[in-house]
Formats: C-alpha cells, sequence, structure tokens
C-alpha cells in the first residue's frame, strides 16, 4: 500500500540515509494522530497528520492516509532512505515516498531581522498574560512574581541571564540542570528553552556561535534528560530549525498585521495540553529580555 504524502520538513529527509542505501529501523510510537519511527543510527522521524503543524523532523500526510497506518504498530520494522519509507503493517507493507518540490524549509535563519514594533510585542506581552494560568511556567511572564508553582524559577531565570550575557558555560551548566523537567510527552522546560532559543535566532544582534553552543549542549543534554521526541526538538532548535507554528508567529512579529499575529498565537496556544503556552513563555522571555531589545 502506497500513501501520498502532503509534504514534509526538509531536516527530516536530510536526516536519512542517501537514496539505495537503506537504514533498518522500527516503529518507536502510535499515537492518534502521529505514528513516530526510530533508525537504527538514533534518527526519529513523525508520521503526523495534515491538522498537525509540520516540525523539523516530520512528514505529513492527508487525513484519509493516516488512517491507512491504523495496522502500524509499536515495535513494528522499517526502513528508509532519503527516497523513500517502508512500515510493516498488518495488512501489508506500507510505503510512503516524496518528490523534491514536497520539502519545507524550517529555518529561523531566514526570518532574523529588526526588532518587533511596540504594537506588536504590546499584543505577544498581553497574550501570554492572558494565558499563564495554562502554564506551570506561566509566572515568569513576570520576572517579579514570587510563585511557588515551579521549583525551577530560579534555574530558569539564570539561564535566561547567562545567554543573554552569552556566557554559554554558565548556561549551558545552567541549561543541564532544565532538560527533561516537567511533564507531557515534550516536558514543560524543554518547550520554554525551544522556545526562547526561537526568540534568540529571531533577534539578528544574538551571537549565532553563542547560540549555537548553547543549544548544543541542550540537545546533547536531551538524549539522557528527556523523552526521545522532546530531544528531537531541542536538537533542531539548536540549529535553528522550529516548527511550522512558531516561524509563522515569528513572521508575524516582523509585520504590522495584528490580525495575523492574533490568530498564529492561538494557533500556537491549542498546541497540546501545555506545550503551545510553554513554548510562548520562552518566546516571550526571548523577546522581552534578548539582545538591544531590552
Amino acid at each position: 500500500m502506497r500513501l501520498r504524502v502532503k509534504d514534509l520538513a526538509g531536516t527530516a529527509v536530510a536526516s536519512l540515509p542517501p537514496r539505495g542505501d537503506w537504514r533498518e529501523g522500527a516503529v518507536h510510537s502510535v499515537y492518534h494522530h502521529t505514528v513516530n519511527i526510530r533508525l537504527e543510527n538514533g534518527t526519529l522521524i513523525s508520521l503526523i497528520s495534515r491538522r498537525a503543524p509540520l516540525h523539523p523532523f516530520a512528514i505529513r500526510l492527508d487525513e484519509d492516509e493516516m488512517e491507512r497506518l491504523q495496522g502500524i504498530r509499536e515495535g513494528g520494522a522499517c526502513r528508509a532512505t532519503q527516497a523513500e519509507i517502508r512500515l510493516d503493517g498488518q495488512n501489508g507493507p506500507v510505503v510512503l515516498s516524496w518528490g523534491r518540490e514536497q520539502l519545507k524549509n524550517l529555518s529561523a535563519d531566514r526570518l532574523r531581522g529588526a526588532a518587533p514594533t511596540a504594537a506588536i510585542l504590546e499584543i505577544l506581552n498581553r497574550k501570554a498574560e492572558e494565558n499563564a494560568g495554562k502554564s506551570a511556567l506561566g509566572f515568569i511572564a513576570d520576572p517579579t512574581l514570587n510563585s511557588p508553582l515551579l521549583p525551577w524559577r530560579d534555574r530558569i531565570y539564570r539561564l535566561i541571564a547567562a545567554a543573554l550575557r552569552a556566557e554559554s558555560k554558565e548556561a549551558v551548566w545552567v541549561g543541564k540542570q532544565l532538560v527533561g523537567l516537567g511533564w507531557g510527552l515534550t516536558p514543560t522546560c524543554d518547550d520554554f528553552m525551544a522556545g526562547m532559543l526561537a526568540a534568540f535566532w529571531f533577534n539578528r544582534d544574538y551571537p549565532v556561535r553563542k547560540l549555537a553552543e548553547l543549544g548544543e549542549c541542550l540537545a546533547v543534554c536531551g538524549e539522557t534528560q528527556t523523552t526521545a521526541v522532546s530531544a528531537q526538538f531541542l536538537k533542531w532548535a539548536a540549529k535553528g530549525y522550529f516548527s511550522q507554528g512558531i516561524l509563522e508567529l515569528l513572521e508575524c512579529l516582523r509585520g504590522k498585521d495584528e490580525v495575523c499575529l492574533c490568530a498564529k498565537l492561538q494557533q500556537l496556544l491549542s498546541m497540546g495540553h501545555s506545550s503551545g503556552c510553554d513554548t510562548l513563555m520562552g518566546i516571550v522571555c526571548g523577546m522581552r529580555y534578548g539582545g538591544t531589545w531590552i
């Protein structure tokens, strides 16, 4: 059975072996709208519904095609190249293939530019404050608040301060203590740090070399300290690649369309149980305290 691919991240394809050089693997996990496969070298690829935003290690399928993956089970065999993925299903093999025209660029580097306008930043801050209660990290929208909700508060402030001073050793040391803390498939602190990294990548005044050092450390920690899925998000965030929802929000921050910004904020906030809110808190902190935008 051959399935139609809607689109996929260029980074997902780049992480696969060249055409003709098959890499073996297995189905890592199966959810309602997601099937994760993991190759023998540790590469994780997510097959997701078109309802979900594309992310750096995702291949997106049309809704009816996702339903045809119902015969796929955890532990089932798979193999992949940059041209094709094959899975063993209960009703026979399932094959996914694609063309170069379906590849999407999810790099934040192309969005680096001038600071958002005061009006745009005001909307961003207001939306974060309105939704703060949905996130365990909500109180960090205002660092003067002394909430007992989160025992990692001081570590987060130290990470932000060190990162903004481009003190990579201090930032790395603190970052190691935060990776994997929280709840869910992508833990709270991981989502926050991904959002913070997105804001720093967006800021043209932030030194990319220092940012890469911090991001790479967080990605390495992710290999042993957090879930496989969250580790992949941190790995790509370290290199400046983010989900479509985050990139679309950053793109709105460059302009003056307040209606578009509100729509993209709502879209981000709807992600996961609290992942969207946690990510937004990271973006807000990165924007509020980042570089010359203070």
